[in-house]
């Protein structure tokens, strides 16, 4: 599964209209067998076009091709922008109607590329696409695949789907047992996916809170070797023994504050949600 979902297409694909095409219609018909020239994936991006006797281009419009049954294409109107014709040098969106004989073909629109382009901008942003939130339309997400490590567990998230609250801050984050968990706070139990706003039935920000690796030592030189009695209170890590240390957490806005262990204590620095530094008391 792709977050850049591309368009179905053919090569050096043309048709004739098979029948006048007026322009509230949203279905059109080609002549016999050509309706199977574009393949079976959807939705088909088409250009139909009406030229003159010297083959200028008189009237232009883009449609998309959501089905084919047979020779007949169920299409949605001015689809994109483009040059209404040959002479004109204003882009616009505009239905027109057409006549038997008219073409119908494929070309490739700048949006498909502006597509490309924003999936890459994308992908070296935010990185790839395992377990990540991703918005299905309204309040819902779904939850793509990936490894999962909660706690001890490891396992293989298969993908999910889940509704957000509306006019809320979503805590999108996978339990131990695979399922997807969304919250009004940070629950520390769990994997972090996303935090999500809403307002008004629609989606407004998401931040990926997925990271992009992990590895190194945790505590001192040689690392921590067993780890026991974590202590949560709403959510939150507040104590746990480390080769047999007991080290106590406290917290500011969500986030790690300060770390005691024994006679020491760690004050830990944030910018925006991204750890800085640790610095001992």
């Amino acid at each position: 599964m792709s977050r850049y979902r591309n368009y179905g297409m053919e090569n050096n694909v043309t048709s004739e209209l098979y029948a006048p095409l007026w322009v509230l219609a949203t279905s059109v018909q080609v002549n016999q067998w050509q309706g199977q020239k574009r393949g079976t994936k959807f939705p088909i991006l088409a250009t139909i076009e009406s030229f003159d006797a010297q083959g200028k281009c008189i009237k232009r419009e883009w449609v998309k091709i959501t089905a084919i049954n047979g020779d007949v294409f169920t299409i949605e109107r001015k689809f994109f922008s483009c040059l209404a014709n040959d002479e004109a040098n204003v882009q616009g969106r505009l239905s027109f109607d057409f006549v038997i004989g008219d073409r119908i073909s494929m070309y490739i629109p700048k949006e498909i590329i502006e597509r490309l382009n924003n999936a890459i901008d994308d992908l070296y942003d935010n990185g790839n696409e395992r377990i990540k939130a991703l918005p299905t339309g309204w309040l819902g997400i779904e939850v793509t695949t990936g490894n999962v490590r909660v706690g001890n567990q490891e396992f293989y998230f298969p993908w999910g789907q889940k509704v957000l609250n509306d006019n809320a801050t979503n805590y999108v984050m996978l339990r131990g047992d695979s399922q997807i968990i969304i919250e009004s706070e940070r629950n520390q139990k769990y994997v972090k996916v996303a935090t999500i706003t809403t307002q008004n039935g629609a989606i407004t920000d998401i931040k990926q809170r997925k990271i992009d690796a992990v590895g190194g030592e945790l505590g001192g030189g040689w690392g921590f070797k067993k780890i026991s009695d974590c202590v949560y209170k709403s959510g939150l890590l507040v104590s746990f023994i480390a080769d047999w240390e007991q080290f106590n957490l406290k917290y500011q806005g969500g986030r790690v504050k300060e770390i005691s262990v024994g006679e020491k204590k760690y004050t830990i620095t944030y910018a925006g949600w991204r750890f800085v530094s640790s610095q001992e008391n």
